[in-house]
């Protein structure tokens, strides 16, 4: 189901060419809005999800996810955390983690 309401009921949505500007992670000019787990930016007409996980162990930081990254929120929870256990693990530090690997990018 396509949602509209608000972002946080953490169902999937079309991007907007409004949601390209919005604030996401503490940048105004919507640099940030990407994917989580597979570093895709998103274009406006991208189906996107915001998943809660400040409430899980291991896994804070509410990950928006791309329509080839999705699932159940069991499933984003999981490659978030072993996302986040990467990076931990990492010599190198970066906080993009990957570069764009969804389809329109590869």
């Amino acid at each position: 189901m396509i949602s509209r309401d608000t972002f946080t009921n953490q169902q999937a949505f079309i991007v907007t060419a409004n949601d390209l500007t919005r604030p996401w992670g503490g940048h105004r000019d919507g640099s940030r809005f990407r994917c989580a787990l597979c570093g895709h930016r998103f274009t406006e007409g991208d189906t996107a999800r915001w998943v809660f996980t400040n409430g899980t162990p291991g896994a804070g930081g509410n990950p928006f996810v791309c329509s080839d990254c999705d699932g159940t929120n069991e499933e984003v929870i999981a490659k978030w955390r072993q996302h986040i256990a990467d990076f931990r693990a990492s010599k190198d530090k970066f906080w993009s983690f990957y570069p764009c690997a969804c389809r329109e990018c590869r």
